[in-house]
């Protein structure tokens, strides 16, 4: 009962107390107690308002001082006659620096320098897998998700030891399904276990590798039940991970002593896991619980690392993709401009992934609301920022659901079945033609055959799509999308 009392009484304070035009001052630890209170025995939703977390957002600052050491180190020059591993140390500190102000070509460019350095003057194989690691992140970030892959094969073939191996097949279970491997990665899953059950069965296999390969073994099959449309699997494996890895952070003082990890490796893996949960829970549609964990994780990054870092504004993204499912779309906006104002604030190359997708938000929420002219603009905002990057143009434009429905509500017919078209393709293949997104998007590709007067295709999508949407379980409807269907279907009839 006092639990229901407090949770409640944060709740009144949160959505109805503040005089018009204000907003509460709410500290970090009073906002993780707020989300601490939704996470006790039995269930109970946080409040319909971000009051909370915009207070704290308001209250954070830039650090020109950090931002400014940032752009010193990735200006920086390496001593005349440096070379070998140590050059190749100077390179991948360079390109993290670059990373960090979003200056992705030059980080791509020391990171694989970096790499071509280490191998080429004899570094530990160690040291060549930990450098190939960053640099196949920043091969995925930038948008190359192939070069991306084949780093981590490499680093599969090469690593020295169970834990890089396992971490390597890991982000080969996750990566190859973005270029139609996914068959690789369901045949990665074995190998994974094999060398699993090695370790487990090597006497002298220290307990923290292990636990660091049952983590890394749940969360790879949590990330290709994810990729299958299996949501509920997904989030059981993710929770098993979270578990495995909760049992390292208490061990983490005695296993970085040993030389086993660096500081923060392991609680920083649990934030991740807690945006893994999050999207699982997305994508079942519980909504409620996924803002409940992804405010969690958002805490987290916020005490970490502040507003002002690429993980934050990351996990401020995902924020909004849940508050948009929830038909908040006003709410999902403030975010999304948040985290570009943060990224711009940062020096990020304005058409880097980061700042994209922030953009990508504003314009969905603005879809939500209705504002499709509003929308076209923040959509031609993106081809302008982005474009130099091709890869990440086509991952707007080629396959977004939204960007069709924009253009199909601003005259654009023919834009909007070809999207959709693809958007079918992929999803059938992908999810399976029984999948609700691909009944949703049918529907939608109806909606686009049927603006653009091909009146037999439209109803022949619309036949197809009915059945499914009803007899899916899911319960969180997207508004917008059920009502260009429905409206189209309407005026046919």
């Amino acid at each position: 009962m006092k639990r229901a009392i407090a949770i409640a009484a944060s709740c009144a304070a949160l959505l109805g107390c503040q005089p018009d035009g204000q907003r509460p001052v709410v500290s970090l630890d009073q906002a993780r107690q707020i989300t601490a209170d939704f996470q006790g025995q039995g269930f109970r939703p946080p409040p319909r308002t971000i009051s909370d977390i915009a207070a704290i957002l308001d209250q954070q600052r830039p650090d020109p001082a950090k931002v400014a050491a940032l752009v010193t180190q990735a200006d920086a020059q390496p001593p005349a006659g440096m070379a070998g591993p140590a050059l190749a140390e100077f390179l991948l500190a360079r390109g993290m620096a670059a990373g960090e102000i979003g200056r992705n070509a030059q980080r791509l460019t020391d990171l694989r320098e970096a790499s071509r350095v280490a191998i080429a003057s004899g570094a530990s194989a160690q040291r060549v897998s930990a450098i190939q690691q960053q640099q196949s992140f920043a091969e995925i970030f930038g948008g190359s998700p192939r070069a991306a892959l084949e780093i981590a094969r490499q680093r599969v073939a090469a690593s020295p030891n169970t834990g890089q191996r396992m971490g390597a097949q890991m982000t080969v279970v996750a990566w190859a399904p973005m270029t139609g491997g996914l068959d690789e990665a369901r045949a990665m899953l074995p190998r994974m276990e094999a060398a699993l059950a090695e370790a487990t069965n090597n006497a002298r296999t220290p307990q923290f590798v292990v636990l660091n390969g049952q983590t890394l073994l749940a969360r790879a099959r949590a990330r290709f039940a994810m990729e299958e449309g299996k949501f509920a699997e997904a989030e059981r494996q993710t929770r098993l991970a979270m578990d495995y890895n909760r049992r390292l952070i208490s061990q983490e003082s005695s296993i970085v002593a040993q030389g086993g990890s660096t500081p923060g490796v392991f609680s920083g893996l649990q934030q991740n896991l807690v945006v893994d949960l999050a999207v699982a829970l997305l994508r079942q549609g519980k909504l409620m619980e996924a803002e409940v964990e992804i405010r969690r994780a958002l805490l987290q990054r916020l005490e970490r690392f502040g507003r002002y870092s690429a993980e934050t504004l990351a996990t401020l993204a995902t924020f909004a993709d849940i508050l948009l499912e929830q038909g908040r779309a006003a709410e999902a906006e403030r975010l999304g401009r948040v985290a570009l104002e943060s990224f711009d604030t940062m020096k990020f190359d304005p058409g880097s992934p980061g700042p994209v997708r922030a953009l990508r938000l504003v314009a969905r929420a603005q879809s939500q609301r209705g504002d499709w002219d509003a929308a076209a603009r923040s959509y031609a905002e993106i081809r302008t920022r982005a474009a130099g990057q091709p890869d990440l143009l086509r991952a707007t434009f080629d396959r977004s659901p939204n960007w069709a429905m924009v253009a199909l509500r601003t005259g654009d017919a023919a834009e909007a079945r070809r999207v959709l078209t693809a958007v079918v393709a992929h999803n059938a293949s992908v999810l399976g033609p029984r999948h609700w997104d691909t009944g949703i998007g049918r529907g939608l590709l109806g909606a686009a055959l049927a603006a653009s007067g091909d009146a037999s295709a439209a109803l022949a999508e619309f036949d197809a799509a009915l059945p499914i949407l009803l007899q899916s379980s899911r319960q969180a409807d997207d508004e917008e999308t059920g009502s260009v269907v429905r409206e189209t279907q309407t005026k046919m009839i």
